[in-house]
């Protein structure tokens, strides 16, 4: 053989080992699940698999080289699931390694693994080779040992977090795991820092878990929509749902006239957009302009959240959601919450805060601002709460026929207190203060100034009086013994105090019916302070159902942070006005 033929079967030899053993190309996650995914029946939508417009962005970045923690929150049914399924069947076979899916429990690990995980990984063509090969003691619903990997199903409880490290790790509806349980799975990926995939997926959560936390940690974007009449991109918003006003007639709604008339109304152009499957395409057309807002300047490092809502991914079915909007409301005004936050939560995948609707606080009668009494004002009393560090203060102006507040404060200190009184006119015995804690200081305050202590009760119906020969119930009574404190001060102008006895849930009641304007003798100035309307808004009355029979009992919750100290004066003021001759509860 010569020399020059030597030299070209050499040539042609590394070529062939340049296409031979070349580093294979790997598609993105969403390319991939085009040519290799096939949806079977336990999906609305069977056959080839084709991405959603807001789905393609996060399976992208679950296939971008190095370690990566991803968070996505969205509504129920919106696909979210679907994109960890896409991932893990990727992975199989181009990113392998110990793999795990944790859902909640394991009742809800199990019925996943069997309806849909292991039959969407057998349905894909370029995985169902490793199971036709794959032994029986290696194919479980809760396991599969393919010959290069694992994956397995688990349920998110203590024990599974100490096992073995894993490379991808996929937590499916973080929002029910126990407090603490993200992060000791999150650790289990330490030994593949340099590689791993940490996937968190939810429907919106408690405001400040670790699901709420987790995805303001990412990069917070949001599905944005464009409206098909003027072009606007925005992110879609349920108060731009609107339906037929005329839908409601005589205080009740015509729900099936509301699900025909539900429509989107573009903040921008105002144009009317229809719930249909035509223009729930042209919402979410990528060509057209929708997409993701742009990440969060101040996301950790290789952190990324998304986000969207039942607008994005149920646009056709607007209608429906629409009723149960109304159903959600009409069960709030009632008391009850739990609708409301199913749908803030499964719905518009939002967080939910631990607090009832705005409600409007009564109605400003006459325009007046705080300081103005009432015309031909006969009482005037000054209602405190203590609390460890401070005190909380109301003041209000009474007449035969109606009452509003002349002063709303956070005091300091006792002296603040006496001082608070003193400015606002208040006459010592007017002054009621609580000695639910702290009593033997309210006791020793009450004796130095001539103050009245107060204490509620649990007394569901009130108290029983008798009135003119007939018995009636009474929002409170004077306890028969005056409490006297172990210590009196010098300058004390009594022994011993009076002791006001206040009927929790019967005061409770008839401030609910203040507050909603239902009672006009009492009002609220036009400039009360937000902290007033806060805590009036705090305390709600819900529904929840007896555990053993499941009927209905009814209880008062306190709901945000800012605390029930100025409702629990109010209470204490519409029992003392009572007592005082102004109000007649037993009407």
């Amino acid at each position: 053989m010569t020399h020059k033929s030597i030299n070209t079967c050499d040539r042609e030899l590394r070529r062939i080992d340049a296409e031979v053993f070349q580093p294979r190309a790997i598609a993105s996650v969403s390319e991939w699940a085009r040519a290799n995914i096939v949806v079977g029946s336990w999906s609305s939508r069977t056959g080839s698999y084709e991405p959603d417009p807001w789905t393609i962005q996060p399976m992208d970045t679950l296939g971008i080289v190095g370690p990566r923690r991803i968070i996505i929150v969205a509504p129920a049914g919106g696909g979210k699931s679907t994109i960890g399924e896409v991932f893990v069947s990727w992975a199989i076979e181009n990113a392998p390694g110990l793999t795990a899916w944790y859902t909640p429990t394991e009742k809800t690990t199990k019925e996943f693994a069997e309806t849909r995980l292991m039959r969407f990984l057998s349905a894909c063509p370029s995985l169902s080779r490793w199971f036709d090969s794959m032994p029986r003691h290696a194919r479980r619903n809760e396991a599969l040992h393919f010959p290069h990997m694992s994956l397995l199903a688990l349920p998110a409880n203590v024990s599974n977090a100490q096992s073995k490290h894993l490379r991808h790790l996929v937590m499916d509806e973080t929002h029910e795991y126990a407090p603490g349980m993200v992060s000791m799975l999150e650790n289990r990926t330490r030994e593949y820092r340099h590689n791993c995939t940490k996937l968190l997926i939810s429907t919106g959560s408690e405001e400040g878990d670790q699901t709420d936390v987790a995805w303001h940690d990412g990069t917070k974007q949001r599905w944005q929509i464009v409206c098909p009449i003027c072009g606007h991109v925005h992110v879609p918003k349920w108060e731009n749902v609107r339906w037929d006003p005329e839908a409601k007639r005589e205080g009740i709604w015509d729900k099936r006239r509301v699900a025909e008339s539900t429509h989107y109304t573009c903040p921008s152009c105002s144009a009317e957009i229809a719930a249909n499957s035509a223009n729930a395409i042209k919402i979410n057309s990528i060509s057209r302009g929708a997409g993701y807002t742009e990440p969060a300047a101040d996301a950790v490092p290789r952190t990324w959240s998304f986000h969207w809502n039942c607008i994005t991914s149920g646009f056709d079915n607007l209608g429906a959601n629409a009723v149960d909007f109304i159903n959600a409301m009409a069960s709030a005004r009632r008391g009850g919450v739990e609708l409301m936050k199913d749908f803030t939560q499964k719905l518009l995948a939002e967080a939910w805060a631990d607090k009832p609707p705005e409600i409007s606080i009564a109605k400003p009668t006459n325009g007046y601002k705080l300081g103005e009494p009432v015309p031909d004002e006969c009482l005037r009393l000054m209602a405190v709460d203590c609390q460890q560090t401070h005190f909380w203060a109301v003041v209000r102006s009474y007449s035969r026929t109606t009452s509003r507040p002349l002063a709303v404060a956070r005091l300091e200190s006792r002296e603040s207190v006496r001082e608070f009184q003193i400015a606002n006119r208040v006459a010592d015995n007017g002054v009621l203060i609580d000695s639910g804690h702290f009593t033997d200081s309210v006791y020793t305050a009450c004796c130095r100034y001539g103050w009245v202590a107060t204490k509620g009760e649990s007394v569901a119906g009130g108290y029983v009086i008798e009135k003119d020969g007939v018995k009636l119930r009474a929002p409170c009574r004077v306890s028969e013994s005056r409490p006297a404190p172990q210590f009196i001060e010098p300058g004390s102008v009594q022994p011993s105090c009076d002791l006001l006895l206040v009927s929790e849930e019967l005061t409770s009641q008839v401030l609910d019916r203040c507050r909603s304007g239902k009672l006009d003798s009492w009002s609220v100035a036009d400039d009360m302070p937000e902290s007033y309307t806060e805590q009036m808004n705090a305390r709600r009355r819900i529904m929840k159902r007896n555990t053993r029979d499941g009927s209905p009992e009814w209880e008062w919750r306190t709901f945000g942070k800012c605390g029930e100290h100025l409702w629990d004066c109010e209470r204490v003021l519409l029992a003392a006005a009572y007592e005082a001759g102004v109000y007649d509860f037993e009407h």
